[in-house]
């Protein structure tokens, strides 16, 4: 999303909005008839020139139609999607002038609705994002989630809510949002609004090192620092120093969706359990006990995951049961468990 992909490759034209709106149709019917059905990603009503065109459709039925039929049906002159697990297709058509390009965002087909709201109204998501990840939330393409994090990383758990419930959660007008805004200044105006607005957190500053990165290349992130300076919105919520109320929203949001806080909690076992097998069970361990190396290690490793069932090697790391440990794992190694072909 936003128009420079190609730009190797000749003039990337601003289309007025009569032209995005007449070639974002033309795309849409083209590819209804492989069986996707694309919707365009709702866009602020004043924008009079676009610098590209943002589609939105299901993983599936893009995946299906793959990424060379999509190019071939539409016409394109060029296609990219770079790894494979990035979710925009992006496209290349040739207009007047030069060239446009089309990003295809695909995602889960239960996901369409979120992702389209979430997508919407330039950067009014984003904004809506930097409130929730203050409150130990993440707001994406793949819905909101409950997160928490500790010295193992972060583990999500996401929470079963529409992206209207999301807005609202987030202490913002989902009526509002729904009802659509004419004007950056609008969804400036919008997020100020909020229950929970704080200037402060928007400030580059405060921002993780990823979302830092991208707000210095969006113009709308910058417009928006800018509209705080210059008619200074008053704080509706304190959120303090950076972090300071992680652990208050945290017992909040646990209470409010115990569903989310089991999942993270069989999550956090989970780890816990892989990192005390993990302690028990390496590569240098077994290799201080049998003086094996490498290439026979790596056989050796196999032939003690194929022997010991996990449920004993991770009852006998989380008793200190090293001896055992110790024992069984040199009587493998005197078996024969190189591969005849060794």
């Amino acid at each position: 999303m936003g128009g420079s992909r190609f730009q190797h490759l000749g003039p990337i034209v601003r289309l007025a909005r009569n032209e995005h709106d007449q070639l974002a149709a033309d795309v849409i019917k083209a590819l209804s008839g492989i069986g996707i059905d694309a919707r365009v990603i709702p866009h602020l009503r004043s924008k009079s020139s676009f610098g590209d065109i943002d589609l939105l459709a299901s993983r599936s039925s893009v995946e299906a139609a793959t990424d060379e039929g999509i190019s071939r049906t539409i016409g394109a002159t060029a296609f990219d999607r770079g790894p494979r697990q990035n979710p925009t297709l992006h496209l290349l058509m040739a207009v007047n002038g030069g060239s446009a390009q089309i990003d295809l965002v695909s995602v889960n087909s239960e996901m369409l609705d979120f992702v389209a709201s979430q997508l919407a109204w330039g950067d009014a998501g984003t904004f809506a994002a930097v409130i929730a990840r203050n409150m130990g939330l993440k707001l994406g393409m793949h819905g909101i989630s409950l997160t928490d994090e500790d010295h193992r990383g972060q583990v999500r758990a996401t929470i079963d809510l529409t992206h209207a419930e999301a807005i609202e959660l987030l202490g913002l007008s989902a009526e509002r949002h729904a009802a659509g805004f004419d004007a950056q200044e609008d969804v400036f105006a919008w997020i100020a609004a909020g229950k929970y607005f704080d200037p402060t957190i928007f400030q580059i500053e405060r921002l993780t090192n990823a979302a830092r990165r991208r707000a210095g290349v969006r113009p709308g992130y910058q417009a928006f620092l800018a509209w705080i300076a210059d008619n200074r919105p008053p704080s509706r919520y304190c959120w303090g120093e950076r972090g300071s109320k992680v652990e208050e929203w945290r017992r909040r949001l646990f209470a409010m969706f115990p569903e989310s806080a089991a999942e993270i909690a069989r999550k956090r076992a989970e780890a816990r359990r892989k990192d005390d097998l993990a302690r028990l069970f390496n590569g240098e361990t077994v290799m201080a006990i049998t003086g094996i190396t490498d290439p026979q290690l790596q056989h050796l490793m196999n032939a003690i995951r194929k022997q010991i069932a996990p449920d004993r090697l991770l009852a006998m790391a989380q008793n200190g049961d090293h001896d055992d440990f110790a024992r069984q794992v040199r009587k493998i190694a005197l078996s024969e468990y190189l591969p005849t072909n060794f």
